[in-house]
C-alpha cells in the first residue's frame, strides 16, 4: 500500500512568506496524489512525488522569518537598582549585558563587553569594519547601589563612526513573550543632548528615545513583544552624536503570575487596594499595567485595564464605582498658567507685578474666600505690601505692612493665614530666625482693610494697620562663656489652620544638625508647633516633625570632599556642650549650635496646603547634585513623618507660595535669583492625573461572563474650598455611575489612561443585595417550586410516623407521586 502526503500551508509559528510555508500532512489532497498514480499505473509514481517534494523546497525558500513588533513604554529618570525589572519574579533572564566589567545586580549577572564581544546568542550587524570599544559616562553621584552606579558609568560604543546597527538575540521560543529594558547615560559635557533611538528594525514605526543626560544617571526604557520567530532584532541608532553607544541591557522572558481564584464574596462591595488585591483581580493579558506596591501603574499611553470578574454569593444591584489615584502630585501636572487657560493668562504670571522689572521674592498667597485674594509680597520700596483682587488678573495694592519706623515695614512675610475676621502676618525676626506675629483686622470677601478702631480704611499705597504680638516661637537657648547661641536656628515657616483639628500648625526649618549657610538657609529637618489661635502656645518641638532627615553626625576630618555641601571653610569655632562638640554657625545678629552631619539634602522655605485627607508641603528643595529647585513632601496625618515627592522644577529657587484660585491650584513662584525674570507661577488642575476613562460591566446570569457594559466615562477628582478655611480644600471623589446597569452575579472593572505612568491606588464597587421575592413552597429559594423544595419533606414522611398516611395514592411508598398534588397547587 501506498500512502501519500501532501503539504498543508501554516502562518502561525513565524514566518512571513508569498506562499503558505509547507508541512508533510496526509490530507483531503492525498487523494490526489493517490489518483495520480493509479492513474500512471505506478509506473510514473517516483515523478509525482518528486513534482510534489519540489513544490515544498520551493515554499520552504521563499519563507522569511518575521520580525516581531515590539511595543515600547515611556523612557524613565534612571534612579536607583529599582529601576531593574527583570528582577522581579515574573521575569526569567535570557541576556544581560553592560559596557564594563561583568556585574551581579538584583540576582542578575550582566556580563560586560563591547559591541564585537556580545554575549554567545547575541551578535552586532554590520560586523564589516567593526571596531568597538568602552568609555566611563561621567558619573558624579551615587545611585545607593556601587554595583549599579559601574553599570551607569560605562558605555560599550563603536569606535568606527556606526551611527547605526542591529543587535540580534537569537534561541527564543515562538509564542513566548519577552520583555527588552536599555539604558543610556553619559554625563560627560560631551553627553549634553545626545540620544539614542531604538527600535525593532522596520517592523513597525515605533520607535524611542533615551536622552543621556537627564537626572545624572541617564534614562531607561522597557519594550515588550510576543516572538513570532527563533530570533529578535534590535535597531540602533545616534542622534546627536556619531558612534552608537549602549550603558546595559536585559532581555528576559515574561513568567505568567500564578493568579488566585477570585472567590464569590457576599458584599455589599468590592474593594481592590493591597497589591495582592490587585494581583488577583488583573486580568492577565493586562501587560500594559504593573503591579506593585499597592497600586496599578500603566506603563504606556492610551492603556487599558482589564479586570476578571468578581462573583457575588447572592444577586447585586451595582451603584457606583469610586476610583483613587496616587498621591503623588508629579512635575507633569503642574504647567505655565498661559498653558492652562491662554484665555486669562498671557505669560506665566498669576500675580502682581510688584514693582518696576516685576521681579518678586518670597510671595506668600492667601484666599479667605472665593474671589477673595491676597498676595504679600515685595514692592518697589523694598517692603512687603498687601495685594487684593477678586479675580486673580487684577491686583489693588492695599499698602505696605509694618508700623516699625525704624524698619518702615516688614522686609519679609514667611506666611498668612486667615480666621475669625484677622489676617495672621508671620514674620522672621531676625531674618530667618524666630516666627514672629502681626494681625490685619479684615472682613472677608470685603476687600477693605480695618483700622485699629475698627473703621474700614482706603489704605491703598499707605501703611496697613497692624496689631503685633512679636515672637511667638522661641527656640531653645544656650549661653557658653557670655555668648548666647540658637540650639535650632532657622524659621522660614509656614502656617496652616487644619479643619481637622481647629489648631494652628506652623511647620518651620530646624538647622540643628547642619551648617545652614551652605543651603541657603535650608533644613534637613522641618520643626512643628501648634497653637489653638495661633497667637499662644507654639512650643518649639513639642509636635511630630514631618520631614526628619538628620542623616550621621560626622567630625570635621570626617567631612571629606563627598560632603562638599557640609565642609566648612577654613577654620570655624568649635565649642563643647554636655561633652559634645558642636560647631558655631553664623547668620546676621545671631550666632547658632549644629552638629555636622553626612546629610546633602535640605529643603525649606514650606508652604502647606491640604487636599481631601493628604497635606502638601512645597518647598525650596537643595540638592548638591542638582542645585536648588522646587520640590514638595506629601502626607496623611501631621503627626507622622511625610514621604518626599520630588522634584517640580529645576533651576530655580521658588520661595513657594501655594494655594487654590479660579479652580485651579497654584504655586506662586519669585524671580531667579538677582534677574528680572517674572512669570515662574504654575497651575495645576489637582493631583488627579487626567484623561482617565472608565467603564463597568454586569453577569446577568452567574456564567462568570460580562454580559451588560456601560459606556466608557471620563472620571476626575473635583476640589472646592472647605468652608471656614483658607489652605484646605474638599475631594469629590472620581466616580463612575453603574445605576443603569441590571442586577447580576458578578461585576468586572476597565480603566482607560491617555497617559503613562498613571498610578491607581484603589477603587470600590458598591452594591446592594438585590431582594429576594419568596415564592410559596420554594424552600431551596431557586425561583421555582419542584421536586427539590418537596423532597427534605419526602425523607421525613417516609421514616416517620405518618408513612400510612403519606401514602397518598395508596401504591405502599411515600414517594414524589404522593407530594405531586402540593406541588400543583402551590405552582397555582
Amino acid at each position: 500500500m501506498i500512502t501519500a502526503y501532501t503539504y498543508v500551508g501554516s502562518r502561525d509559528r513565524g514566518c512571513l512568506c508569498s506562499c503558505d510555508s509547507l508541512f508533510l500532512f496526509p490530507s483531503v489532497h492525498t487523494r490526489f496524489l493517490v489518483a495520480l498514480s493509479y492513474f500512471f499505473n505506478g509506473r510514473n509514481l517516483r515523478l509525482v512525488l518528486a513534482v510534489s517534494f519540489l513544490i515544498a523546497g520551493v515554499g520552504a525558500v521563499r519563507c522569511v522569518e518575521a520580525q516581531s513588533v515590539i511595543t515600547w513604554e515611556q523612557p524613565a529618570s534612571t534612579s536607583n537598582t529599582g529601576d531593574i525589572r527583570a528582577a522581579a519574579p515574573n521575569s526569567e533572564v535570557l541576556y544581560a549585558f553592560n559596557g564594563g566589567n561583568t556585574l551581579s545586580i538584583v540576582g542578575i549577572e550582566f556580563l560586560g563587553g563591547t559591541f564585537d564581544s556580545l554575549p554567545t546568542g547575541m551578535s552586532f550587524s554590520p560586523s564589516a569594519g567593526l571596531s568597538a570599544d568602552t568609555a566611563a559616562a561621567g558619573l558624579s553621584e551615587s545611585s545607593g547601589s556601587a554595583a549599579y552606579d559601574s553599570l551607569l558609568n560605562n558605555m560599550a560604543y563603536t569606535t568606527s563612526g556606526f551611527q547605526s546597527g542591529v543587535i540580534e538575540f537569537s534561541g527564543l521560543d515562538i509564542g513566548t513573550q519577552y520583555q527588552i529594558q536599555l539604558w543610556f547615560s553619559d554625563q560627560r559635557n560631551a553627553g549634553n543632548n545626545r540620544s539614542m533611538i531604538f527600535g525593532d528594525d522596520g517592523a513597525s514605526n515605533g520607535e524611542v528615545s533615551l536622552a543621556a543626560d537627564r537626572r545624572d544617571f541617564g534614562e531607561n526604557v522597557v519594550g515588550s513583544f510576543v516572538a513570532t520567530a527563533q530570533s529578535q532584532r534590535l535597531s540602533m541608532r545616534t542622534s546627536g552624536f556619531g558612534n552608537i553607544h549602549i550603558n546595559a541591557l536585559v532581555l528576559s522572558s515574561v513568567v505568567p503570575i500564578p493568579q488566585e481564584p477570585i472567590n464569590p464574596i457576599a458584599g455589599p462591595n468590592w474593594i481592590v487596594d493591597s497589591t495582592d488585591e490587585w494581583a488577583v483581580a488583573v486580568d492577565q493579558d493586562n501587560s500594559a499595567f504593573q503591579v506593585a506596591d499597592g497600586f496599578a501603574t500603566s506603563l504606556t499611553d492610551n492603556s487599558v485595564f482589564q479586570s476578571r470578574v468578581q462573583a457575588f454569593t447572592t444577586k447585586q444591584t451595582f451603584q457606583q464605582m469610586v476610583i483613587h489615584q496616587s498621591k503623588e502630585w508629579t512635575a507633569d501636572q503642574w504647567q505655565g498658567p498661559s498653558v492652562v487657560d491662554p484665555s486669562i493668562y498671557d505669560d506665566n504670571d498669576v500675580g502682581p507685578s510688584n514693582s518696576s522689572t516685576g521681579d518678586r521674592d518670597a510671595p506668600v498667597f492667601l484666599s479667605p474666600q472665593d474671589g477673595d485674594y491676597w498676595v504679600f509680597d515685595r514692592g518697589g520700596d523694598n517692603r512687603y505690601h498687601g495685594y487684593h483682587s477678586t479675580d486673580m488678573i487684577n491686583w489693588v495694592d492695599k499698602g505696605r505692612i509694618g508700623n516699625d519706623p525704624e524698619e518702615n515695614g516688614f522686609r519679609w512675610v514667611t506666611t498668612a493665614e486667615y480666621h475669625d475676621g484677622k489676617i495672621f502676618i508671620y514674620t522672621d525676626r531676625p531674618n530667618d530666625h524666630d516666627p514672629s506675629l502681626a494681625t490685619i483686622d479684615y472682613v472677608a470677601g470685603s476687600g477693605v482693610v480695618l483700622d485699629s478702631s475698627g473703621n474700614p480704611t482706603d489704605s491703598s499705597g499707605d501703611i496697613i494697620a497692624i496689631t503685633d504680638f512679636g515672637v511667638v516661637l522661641g527656640k531653645p537657648e544656650v549661653t557658653i562663656n557670655g555668648t548666647t547661641y540658637s540650639l535650632a536656628g532657622g524659621s522660614d515657616n509656614t502656617v496652616f489652620r487644619d479643619p481637622a483639628d481647629g489648631q494652628f500648625h506652623m511647620i518651620h526649618e530646624d538647622w540643628s544638625h547642619h551648617n545652614a549657610q551652605r543651603y541657603r538657609w535650608d533644613s534637613n529637618i522641618a520643626g512643628h508647633a501648634v497653637s489653638p489661635d495661633g497667637i499662644n502656645g507654639f512650643v518649639f518641638g513639642e509636635a511630630p516633625r514631618p520631614i526628619f532627615l538628620p542623616g550621621n553626625f560626622i567630625t570635621q576630618e570626617e567631612a571629606t570632599d563627598s560632603h562638599s555641601f557640609t565642609q566648612l571653610n577654613g577654620n570655624v569655632e568649635t565649642v563643647e556642650l554636655n561633652g559634645i562638640e558642636y560647631f558655631v554657625g553664623y547668620h546676621p545678629e545671631r550666632f547658632h549650635l549644629f552638629r555636622l552631619t553626612d546629610q546633602l539634602h535640605a529643603w525649606g522655605d514650606y508652604s502647606m496646603i491640604k487636599v481631601g485627607e493628604t497635606y502638601y508641603l512645597f518647598v525650596d528643595d537643595d540638592s548638591p547634585s542638582e542645585g536648588i529647585g522646587l520640590g514638595y513632601w506629601y502626607g496623611d496625618s501631621l503627626n507622622e513623618e511625610f514621604t518626599y515627592g520630588g522634584r517640580l522644577v529645576d533651576g530655580i529657587h521658588p520661595d513657594p507660595g501655594a494655594g487654590f484660585a479660579e479652580g485651579n491650584f497654584l504655586i506662586m513662584m519669585q524671580g531667579n535669583d538677582n534677574d528680572a525674570i517674572f512669570g515662574n507661577d504654575l497651575l495645576s488642575s489637582g493631583p488627579w492625573a487626567e484623561g482617565i476613562e472608565a467603564q463597568a460591566g454586569v453577569d446577568v446570569d452567574g456564567d462568570g461572563q460580562i454580559d451588560v457594559w456601560t459606556e466608557w466615562q471620563p472620571v476626575s477628582e473635583e476640589y472646592s474650598r472647605i468652608e471656614g478655611f483658607t489652605k484646605a480644600y474638599g475631594v469629590e471623589e472620581a466616580t463612575l455611575d453603574m445605576s443603569s446597569l441590571p442586577a447580576g452575579y458578578g461585576v468586572s472593572f476597565r480603566l482607560r489612561s491617555e497617559s503613562g505612568n498613571v498610578a491607581f491606588d484603589d477603587i470600590e464597587i458598591s452594591t446592594v443585595p438585590e431582594p429576594v421575592e419568596i415564592l410559596l413552597g420554594d424552600v431551596d429559594l431557586n425561583e421555582a417550586v419542584n421536586f427539590f423544595d418537596i423532597s427534605p419533606f419526602i425523607e421525613l414522611l417516609s421514616s416517620g410516623q405518618f408513612q400510612a398516611e403519606a401514602d397518598i395514592n395508596g401504591d405502599g411508598f411515600v414517594d414524589f407521586f404522593d407530594i405531586s398534588p402540593f406541588i400543583v397547587t402551590l405552582s397555582q
